[in-house]
């Protein structure tokens, strides 16, 4: 909302001549609006009249007066009533006539009613004192006209600056008025005596008779805004304008694994307290100006620190990316949080086992000893040595995570090698924290199909109708 005086001065009531207790109207118009003009006088030129103007109920100035009309040889010589407005909030003006007469019906004279209207503009620049003045255009002088064919007059209005009104303005950084600020003048620095305070309409002004002139520290105060203190001489007439800084958006974003948003940081700012990121990674705050030490802290990552400078109008946003802490790492990719080094995962068909990660091959893997049954040609076996793996990516697809046993020794058909079983299957992702993670393969069919090592005809999950579930925790 741009600053605006022309609202203050027009509705009256502000100043002490706008309708205050002086009883008195406030003519805003014509380049004059933060000045109050009251006892408003029209001149007529021409008519000789000269009248007081006052404000009626809709706004306008008005003024009645009569006019000794000479006849213009169609109709007699009569006394014509007169009536003059300027209408507030511009620079028009208008002059209607009307009497009761003896002229013919037709033309102006409609009903034995002789009547007739002229409008105009006012111009000029003086204020103080007030002076305007202007002539309707040449046409208005017809030969029905008020004065007479070709006769044009001026119109003149004046007024008096019986008050010594002044306004004062709080704005944004943008030069928009603050809605309703609390201005105060005080005699002293330590602002312990206030000379006079009051408070702005919404557009951010005040405009009274009763602002003492003479130099003050100005204090200016609205919601949403930093505290205005400065030093104000004021004279009569003046218009003061405070600029307050706005309470800017400020806002912490914090990523963790995979860049994704990171909740439940807890963001530590000197002197304000402290404040919790939500699902969207962010903690926003509305701060004045000024420079905020923060601090960031968070279960599995590395605490972050800084400094925030807030400057007024200008938003601005603080992108965080967390350090994971050591014993931990990144594991699936729409996980935020990183797992633990140590996890556990549960073969139902073989045991518990617990996987440890390896930075090299950056995968979690854990060995274990098992036994199976004969299965598809395969005679049974024990002390089979398997060797778990647990990796972030595999294959392609939407496969984001994978269990990938390892044939280590033991099995007949082994020869004492090495071999993987690339189980191809579903993951389903319980929780990233605690790590909730299950892996199901696909059934192996005996006859070559995918879970199968290389096409062989053995496995170390038989078919079940449903493949083999694994889970993973913490």
């Amino acid at each position: 909302m741009a600053l605006s005086l022309g609202g203050l001065v027009g509705t009256g009531g502000i100043c002490g001549c706008c309708g205050g207790g002086e009883g008195h109207g406030c003519y805003a118009s014509c380049g004059c609006i933060n000045v109050p003009v009251d006892n408003l006088t029209l001149t007529d030129s021409v008519g000789g009249i000269t009248i007081n103007l006052v404000q009626s109920l809709g706004g306008a100035w008005i003024g009645t007066s009569t006019y000794n009309y000479p006849g213009n040889g169609t109709c007699p010589a009569t006394t014509v009533i007169v009536d003059y407005y300027v209408t507030q909030g511009s620079c028009n003006f208008g002059v209607t006539w009307a009497t009761s007469s003896n002229c013919p019906t037709t033309g102006p004279y409609i009903g034995g009613i002789y009547y007739g209207s002229y409008s105009g503009t006012l111009t000029g620049s003086g204020c103080t004192p007030f002076s305007r003045s202007g002539s309707p255009p040449a046409y208005e002088a017809g030969p029905n006209s008020l004065y007479g064919y070709g006769v044009i007059t001026t119109i003149t209005i004046s007024g008096t600056n019986s008050d010594c009104c002044i306004a004062l303005c709080g704005v944004d950084c943008y030069g928009d008025g603050v809605n309703q600020p609390t201005i105060t003048l005080w005699t002293d620095a330590t602002k312990t005596v206030a000379a006079w305070t009051g408070t702005g309409d919404g557009n951010g002004c005040v405009l009274r008779s009763d602002i003492p002139t003479g130099t003050y520290i100005v204090t200016v105060t609205a919601d949403g805004y930093s505290t205005y203190t400065g030093v104000v001489t004021l004279a009569c007439l003046d218009t003061k304008t405070f600029t307050l800084g706005n309470v800017t958006a400020h806002t912490w974003h914090f990523t963790g694994c995979n860049g994704i948003d990171l909740v439940g940081v807890t963001l530590t700012i000197t002197g304000l307290g402290a404040f919790t990121s939500g699902y969207d990674g962010k903690v926003k705050l509305n701060l004045d100006t000024g420079s905020y030490p923060w601090t960031a802290t968070r279960s599995r990552f590395t605490d972050a620190s800084g400094t925030a400078s807030v400057t007024s109008c200008v938003d601005h946003t603080v992108e965080v990316p967390m350090t994971i802490a050591s014993g931990y790492h990144c594991f699936h990719p729409s996980c935020a949080v990183p797992a633990p080094d140590t996890l556990h995962l549960t073969d139902p068909d073989n045991g518990a086992v617990t996987l440890t990660y390896n930075s090299t091959d950056l995968v979690w893997e854990g060995n274990h000893t098992v036994n199976f049954a004969a299965y598809c040609g395969s005679p049974a076996a024990t002390g089979v040595d398997i060797r778990y793996r647990l990796g972030a990516t595999y294959g392609s697809g939407n496969q984001y995570a994978y269990i990938a046993p390892q044939l280590l020794g033991g099995y007949p058909n082994s020869g004492g090698g090495y071999f993987s079983l690339a189980l191809t299957g579903t993951n389903v992702l319980t929780s990233c924290e605690p790590l909730i993670y299950q892996f199901t393969s696909l059934d192996c069919d005996c006859q070559g199909g995918t879970v199968c090592l290389n096409g062989a005809e053995w496995s170390l999950w038989p078919g079940t109708g449903g493949g083999t579930t694994f889970t993973v925790t913490e």
